[in-house]
């Protein structure tokens, strides 16, 4: 009689890949944000979510505080519940013609080092290259290039990335009004602000 031979167990199925997860951005900032250009930067930028935090006529120390109407709770608490893996910021109204007696650029450094701590991954937005209006005089121009400059030094110093708008031409005609970049505009800045976001992620895996 011919031995029995065992019957081999099979090997236990490997469970499936996960899905890769969606890269989360959160987007604080003023009316320069709030005019829709998340849900512009977002259609360039397939498989990640972002969230709009901004709102106009806000200044960063709002946002920090958790002032309402312009934010729900302090910054420090929003980016938990949040969950994004990076906070997107741009800001530019406080230096604009109501000329603010605020340090805009010390307020976006407390901010940055808030979310750091958290373990986010932060962006900071320059300046958009403003045409002269009625509202945006040489004085006020000036100031926009001085806070860009500032931007991009406190960008180096805390290792994070610093995306510049001063390349992309906003002519008169494409303002909204004297202070806001119109729809075009809008497009153009959001394209740009996509294509550095997407050159920062990861490769995916096939």
């Amino acid at each position: 009689m011919a031995p029995v031979l065992p019957v081999p167990t099979p090997e236990p199925a490997l469970p499936p890949a996960p899905e890769p997860r969606e890269v989360v951005y959160a987007h604080y900032g003023d009316s320069l944000t709030a005019g829709g250009t998340v849900p512009r930067i977002q259609s360039h930028m397939p498989g990640t979510f972002h969230i709009d935090r901004s709102y106009g006529g806000t200044m960063v120390r709002y946002v920090l505080d958790g002032r309402e109407p312009w934010a729900r709770e302090p910054f420090a608490q929003a980016i938990q519940r949040d969950g994004a893996d990076w906070i997107v910021m741009r800001w530019g109204g406080e230096v604009g013609p109501l000329r603010l007696p605020v340090d805009i650029v010390a307020d976006v450094s407390v901010m940055v080092d808030i979310a750091l701590a958290a373990g986010k991954r932060v962006a900071l937005v320059g300046a958009f290259d403003a045409p002269l209006t009625d509202a945006i005089t040489p004085e006020i121009r000036a100031l926009y290039m001085e806070v860009d400059e500032r931007l991009r030094v406190l960008a180096a110093e805390r290792a994070i990335t610093f995306v510049e708008l001063l390349s992309i031409p906003v002519p008169p005609e494409d303002m909204y009004d004297t202070v806001h970049p119109g729809a075009a505009a809008q497009e153009r800045h959001a394209r740009h602000i996509a294509r550095q976001l997407v050159s920062l992620l990861p490769p995916r895996s096939h």
